[in-house]
């Protein structure tokens, strides 16, 4: 398969961790017709070391393509893509991205510059057995949230090794309504700073050997201690209030890979009833992750939604950042819209 055209990109100054990082890339597919396949060049980001993008496009039949953005580590990746030309776009939000994303069967304008052959004639050129040439402008976002295994249960064993045999706590009890938790001070203060703090200063916590939290449930703090202990969830991986409020825990006392698990679990359980309160969770607690799918998913089924809640639609997509690379007629990197 060929790769011509022009090529433009922009990437953001997001993050430096190949987490949330947002670009933006455009490539012109000329003299494209039907049945055959058409391939932009690689593109990539210093921010995702090691993954390579391109887009390719075939034009099935007549005037509709199919788009498909690839890429080269298989690993599965969470993502929101989006598909722009002549005005159409078209999103897909991804949880478990191995190489190829397809949009099928987009609808694109006759009278796209490039059939110069059939120009004059576009009656005989739209017949079905006939190939009109396009000419096509294909611009595509690309919201990159990161590998699932560095979202889903990041590896909580490198903690465990550290403090295995580490005699320097000793057991604490978590005390939640009537309900108390055994755990052990090593593994709870390396996981938080904030608990690494109660219990390492002269606080009531670490003298009396218990933590007590007053506006937390059971359930919450039983999740949080298989995932301490086990590197898993139970009840949350089905239950997204419960992994919303687990979330929400995870913040206050920042347990960063509690967040992201939690984070990920969320994403891949919205729903036309939960959506708006995600979105308004990831606000107030600044989740780029859920802000970012959850308006993906309102654009998508806004109609939907509306019959569940009286919604005000959040900011569109977007993705910010600043130009870098190398341009040509064909090929540019555009401004982010994030």
């Amino acid at each position: 398969m060929k790769r011509k055209g022009i090529f433009r990109f922009k990437m953001s100054t997001e993050n430096k961790d190949g987490k949330n990082v947002s670009f933006k890339f455009k490539h012109l597919f000329t003299n494209i017709t039907t049945g055959k396949s058409m391939n932009s060049p690689e593109f990539e980001s210093p921010e995702i070391p090691g993954v390579k993008f391109f887009i390719s496009a075939d034009i099935i039949y007549h005037s509709n393509i199919t788009v498909k953005v690839i890429k080269n580590d298989i690993r599965k990746a969470v993502s929101i893509i989006k598909i722009e030309f002549d005005g159409l776009n078209s999103t897909k939000r991804v949880v478990d991205w191995k190489d190829i994303l397809y949009f099928e069967d987009l609808n694109i304008p006759f009278d796209f510059d490039g059939c110069s052959k059939y120009k004059d004639f576009p009656n005989f050129c739209s017949q079905p057995k006939r190939s009109h040439v396009y000419t096509v402008p294909i611009t595509c976002i690309i919201i990159w949230n990161g590998f699932v295994e560095d979202l889903y249960y990041p590896d909580v064993s490198t903690i465990l090794k550290i403090l295995h045999n580490n005699e320097e706590f000793s057991p604490i009890v978590i005390k939640v309504e009537k309900t108390e938790f055994i755990a052990h001070k090593n593994i709870i203060a390396a996981q938080s700073s904030v608990f690494y703090k109660k219990l390492t200063s002269d606080m009531k916590e670490s003298n009396e050997n218990s933590i007590t939290f007053p506006d937390t449930e059971p359930d919450v703090i039983n999740e949080l201690l298989l995932f301490f202990y086990k590197g898993k969830m139970d009840k949350a991986e089905t239950d997204a209030e419960l992994a919303l409020k687990l979330f929400e825990f995870a913040h206050r006392n920042e347990i960063e890979r509690v967040i992201s698990t939690c984070e990920y679990i969320l994403i891949t359980k919205l729903t036309k009833e939960n959506v708006s309160k995600i979105h308004a969770k990831g606000q107030l607690y600044k989740s780029v992750i859920l802000q970012q799918h959850a308006i993906a998913f309102i654009e998508k089924n806004a109609s939907k939604i509306r019959k569940y809640t009286a919604l005000e639609l959040p900011p569109r997509l977007d993705c910010s950042g600043s130009t870098s690379g190398s341009t040509s007629p064909t090929s540019e990197i555009l401004p982010s819209i994030l």
